[in-house]
């Protein structure tokens, strides 16, 4: 997959998926700790300030990543792909802390990849991040009624 985007002038999109397999590993290893320990990661959501903060990384990284992009290199759409790099390896480190903010980011990061690779003319990459996005709303969907459901249960137990 690295290659993939590599030979798309999508450099962001390469180092990502590296990123992506370390995250993974990490998030594998906190909930299976949790399982262990007898204790489920709970779904949560970030306070106001903390998705502010969050925002702001996305917009600082992704400038800034897009800059040395830009300079430094050939590589094509750089500060979406930025985008796209530094809102994933966030939105995935989310989903490490079963955050449910992580989905809305997910969609978002989606919504942008998909044009991007219809335009570099990869028409099955871009129709794969439709499938996510469909999977993200899901996804965010199920977390949100899990969510409620566990607050209503706390409310009346």
């Amino acid at each position: 997959m690295c290659t993939f985007f590599y030979a798309s002038k999508l450099y962001s999109d390469a180092i990502l998926h590296v990123f992506y397999i370390v995250l993974n590993c990490f998030g594998w290893y906190n909930w299976a700790r949790r399982e262990e320990e007898k204790e489920e990661v709970v779904i949560g959501r970030l306070s106001a300030n903390l998705l502010a903060l969050l925002a702001g990384t996305i917009i600082l990284g992704a400038l800034g990543w897009g800059y040395v992009m830009r300079t430094y290199t050939n590589a094509d759409f750089a500060y979406f792909d930025a985008f796209i790099t530094v809102s994933s390896l966030l939105a995935q480190y989310l989903l490490t802390q079963k955050k449910i903010d992580n989905w809305i980011i997910w969609i978002i990061v989606d919504l942008v990849a998909i044009p991007i690779y219809l335009l570099k003319g990869l028409y099955f990459t871009s129709g794969l991040y439709v499938v996510y996005l469909l999977l993200c709303i899901s996804g965010f969907l199920a977390w949100r009624k899990t969510m409620l459901s566990s607050k209503l249960s706390r409310v009346i137990g």
